[in-house]
C-alpha cells in the first residue's frame, strides 16, 4: 500500500463519490415525487392506466435504489474514515 498514492488519488476520488451521493439522492427524491404524482393523478382514470402503472413502477424502483444508495454511502464513509486514519498515521 502506497500512502502517498492513497492520499493524492484515492482519498480525493472517494470524497468526490461521497459528494455525488448527495446529488444522486436528490435526483432519486425528485423521481419518487414524480412517480407519486403520476399515481395519484391517474389512479381513477382507466384510460390512462399506463401512466398509473408507470408511476407505481418508477416509485418502487427508485425507492429500492435509494435504500441501496444509503447503504453504499455508509460504506463509503467508513472507507473514507479508514483511509484518512491510515494516511494520517504515516
Amino acid at each position: 500500500m502506497n500512502p502517498n498514492q492513497l492520499k493524492n488519488e484515492e482519498l480525493p476520488r472517494i470524497k468526490k463519490v461521497l459528494n455525488n451521493f448527495v446529488i444522486i439522492k436528490w435526483a432519486e427524491m425528485a423521481l419518487v415525487v414524480t412517480g407519486l404524482i403520476l399515481i395519484f393523478y391517474y389512479r381513477g382514470n382507466a384510460e390512462k392506466i399506463f401512466w398509473y402503472g408507470f408511476g407505481l413502477a418508477l416509485t418502487i424502483q427508485v425507492l429500492i435504489l435509494f435504500i441501496g444508495d444509503i447503504a453504499a454511502e455508509k460504506r463509503a464513509k467508513l472507507y473514507t474514515t479508514g483511509l484518512e486514519t491510515f494516511v494520517n498515521k504515516r
